[in-house]
């Protein structure tokens, strides 16, 4: 009966604090949306990303940002290094990879369907409860805002320093995206009204 009382309050807390997160993660959307509403866009305006991390809350507004931009006409580039990359793969290859290569290529995520939340995962309970969420809130999926920010112009860059670091081949990578390095990512940025990093 106890360990009844203890699961059901455990279970609370974790609905509790995910709600939290998600309430937090809406009211940022939300204010994104609203001020992406209210900008006036100049032509040949330029917005650069620099993403770094793979987390769901961290990368689904980058992609929010990138398509509003494009929205908006603007031309956007979006550089992915270090955990970052893993939102451009599509699946993982271990031929022809060393020991090492291939202990981190099963660590790492396949595709962007299988990121989590930053914070309050609970072993993907917290995750899966965010994701239910967005659904019900009508939010795009990860994978979805990639293909959207695609179709809508964006340049979606991977940076090969970390490719090579990490043993993530080109192969491994969407057909649609762009290899560079740290001058390439200069020049974009060089170039650009806007940059941001996430």
């Amino acid at each position: 009966m106890e360990d009844q009382k203890l699961k059901e309050y455990i279970d609370a807390l974790v609905e509790e604090k995910v709600n939290e997160k998600t309430l937090a993660f809406q009211k940022e959307l939300e204010s994104i949306q609203h001020q992406l509403s209210t900008v006036q866009v100049k032509e040949n305006e330029k917005i650069t990303m620099l993403v770094t991390s793979f987390e769901l809350d961290k990368v689904i507004p980058a992609f929010i940002i990138a398509n509003g931009a494009a929205s908006f006409g603007m031309d956007v580039t979006l550089f992915f290094t270090l955990w970052g990359i893993n939102a451009l793969k599509e699946k993982s290859i271990y031929k022809g990879k060393n020991i090492k290569e291939k202990m981190i290529t099963m660590m790492l995520p396949s595709t962007p369907k299988s990121t989590t939340i930053s914070r309050l995962n609970m072993m993907g309970v917290g995750t899966s409860m965010m994701k239910m969420m967005m659904k019900e809130n009508n939010i795009e999926t990860l994978p979805d805002l990639i293909d959207l920010s695609v179709d809508m112009g964006a340049k979606l860059i991977a940076c090969q320093m970390t490719m090579g670091m990490m043993g993530i081949t080109t192969d491994e990578i969407r057909k649609d995206v762009d290899f560079g390095g740290v001058a390439l990512y200069i020049e974009e940025a060089s170039e650009s009204n806007i940059t941001l990093t996430f």
